[in-house]
């Protein structure tokens, strides 16, 4: 494999419009390779992609990709620009397809080059996924991006190219190569120096993922140690969380590999450390790692834990990682976790169940309250209640959903215990919080607010991306429930397979659970997504009729 060598850029306009009017005007019509796409000619679809419905749009963005001719492609690259999401995320998701030969459009004003972060953000991310052969030198101009959310995802795609081997067909080659070799340099400085900790935080994976396989080799099996991993312990010392959870996702992650599990076996104690952290956040990261190292050793820190944490749902995360890997179903006292330990040789290893490792529905557990049926065992949540679409729409009985969806809250937030605190997110085609940051939990507190929530007449399409963005500056939670009809309809996201690797990937390094409640799910795939958010934070997915939950 060689590295493609980069053209400059300003070959292409950015603006979508000027594109089609190339278009139209004949410019492009001797280039024709495939005579039609879906019963569609080239015209016809340079035609449906000036549409004024997104609709016809995102399906005219996936059919020029079909027609795959250069000009075809280029339609789709000034597609990122949509105003649109349903149609830039069509592009962002049909150019991780781009043939070899198209590439270089990516180099581009009108993708990595192009003025609107969001265009170069979503080149970034998609580079993570492509199938024809990256450029180094352009990931590396991602990386060093003006703009910290384009390094984050630029950092992420570095990470995920090298768990796919994207460049080790010709590894001395590659790795050799000064576009490699300055990527490689970049991660390390936005690791070390990047003013954003979440983009020091993807950067340590990053760069994690880019040593070289002989360097990873020697570290899983012999645990000799490498600079990324040297740096990744000096992050479990950091004094931001963030950068402590980075650290500690990065030493266990090399547990995916049964054979390493020996040589990882000396940073259980300092992974183990952490079950002491001030910060809620990182105690769940050691939780998580310690798991992954499934070691004797980390089994019984673990249950050193049992009994002393106070966050209810660290509490049930850490009792159901125990069970999860040893296999037994002891409850929250120690001494039987102890004494079956105890039997076992110090070579001991659990079973790795990924189901339970990356996340999924946790035991009810002490269970604070439930809404709509479901259990909810946070005293620190996020209620995100989607405005939009059927919520507005009556039954046979002459109610709304809304009026539904009052009296479950209701139910919910009055059973809520003292110390408990909540945010409240009603979004539609922007979020429409209540109050300007947690409320803490009395019946004066809970009665002003469901009187505010009651009185919500909030309209539009359903936002939920920029609905959980409000959230989080809002406050730090723990856990998020998203209650909607089903379908994101606005916002810079709208593909759900999309949303679903944004939001956990947005989360990786500050973890909460996503659970949800869908109204109206619609088909088995949309229904499908939700559940996959769910599970894989540790959460849970329901489909629920309110008529028959107020029966109950």
């Amino acid at each position: 494999m060689s590295v493609t060598p980069r053209r400059p850029r300003g070959l292409l306009s950015m603006r979508w419009i000027l594109c089609v009017l190339l278009a139209l005007g004949g410019l492009l019509q001797n280039a024709v390779a495939v005579p039609q796409v879906d019963g569609k000619s080239f015209d016809e679809l340079v035609e449906d992609a000036a549409s004024e419905e997104a609709r016809a749009r995102r399906v005219a963005v996936g059919r020029l990709a079909k027609y795959g001719t250069q000009q075809a492609w280029e339609l789709v690259v000034a597609a990122l620009a949509d105003e649109e999401p349903e149609v830039a995320d069509q592009a962002q998701l049909d150019l991780a397809k781009l043939p070899q030969e198209h590439a270089e459009l990516l180099d581009d004003k009108a993708a990595s080059g192009s003025k609107t972060r969001l265009v170069r953000e979503r080149v970034a991310e998609l580079l993570g996924r492509a199938e024809f052969e990256v450029d180094p030198g352009l990931l590396e101009d991602l990386v060093t991006d003006r703009e910290a959310p384009v390094r984050r995802m630029a950092c992420w795609s570095a990470e995920r190219l090298e768990g796919r081997e994207h460049w080790d067909t010709d590894v001395e080659a590659i790795r050799g190569a000064r576009p490699f070799v300055k990527l490689v340099a970049a991660l390390d400085k936005a690791a070390r120096r990047d003013r954003d900790l979440g983009v020091r935080a993807a950067a340590l994976q990053g760069l994690h993922a880019l040593e070289a396989p002989v360097a990873r080799e020697a570290w899983l099996t012999a645990g000799t140690r490498t600079p990324a991993v040297e740096l990744a312990l000096e992050f479990m010392r950091e004094k931001e969380p963030e950068l402590r959870v980075a650290g500690l996702l990065l030493v266990s992650s090399g547990a995916r590999e049964p054979a390493a599990l020996g040589a990882l076996g000396p940073l259980v104690a300092q992974v183990g450390t952490h079950l002491e952290d001030d910060e809620p956040t990182v105690r769940r990261a050691a939780i998580e790692a310690l798991a992954r190292l499934r070691s004797k050793s980390a089994m019984e820190a673990l249950v050193q834990r049992l009994g002393k944490e106070e966050v209810v749902v660290l509490a049930d995360l850490l009792l159901e990682r125990l069970r999860g890997v040893t296999g037994r179903r002891h409850g929250a006292d120690p001494r039987p976790w102890l004494a079956w330990l105890g039997e076992q040789p110090n070579d001991w290893i659990g079973a790795s169940e990924d189901k339970l490792l990356s996340g999924g529905p946790m035991d009810a557990g002490e269970t604070v309250v439930r809404l709509a049926g479901l259990p909810i065992t946070s005293r620190n949540i996020a209620f995100l209640i989607d405005m939009s679409g059927s919520m507005w729409d009556e039954d046979a009985s002459g109610r709304t959903l809304k009026e539904r969806v009052d009296v479950e809250l209701a139910k919910c937030l009055e059973a809520l215990p003292d110390g408990a605190q909540f945010l409240l997110v009603p979004y539609a085609t922007e979020p429409g919080p209540y109050e300007d940051g947690a409320v803490k939990v009395s019946s004066r507190s809970v009665k002003k607010a469901l009187e505010w929530f009651g009185k919500n007449r909030l309209r539009g399409r359903g936002n939920v991306w920029d609905a959980f963005a409000a959230a989080r500056d809002l406050g730090e939670f723990d856990t998020v429930v998203i209650f909607t009809d089903g379908a994101p309809t606005g916002g810079p996201h709208w593909n759900m397979g999309l949303m679903v690797e944004l939001l956990l990937e947005s989360t990786r390094f500050e973890p909460v659970t996503f659970h949800s409640i869908l109204t109206n799910p619609g088909s088995g795939r949309l229904q499908a997504y939700w559940k996959d958010l769910s599970t894989r934070s540790g959460g849970q997915s329901l489909v629920v009729d309110l008529s028959q939950v107020e029966q109950k």
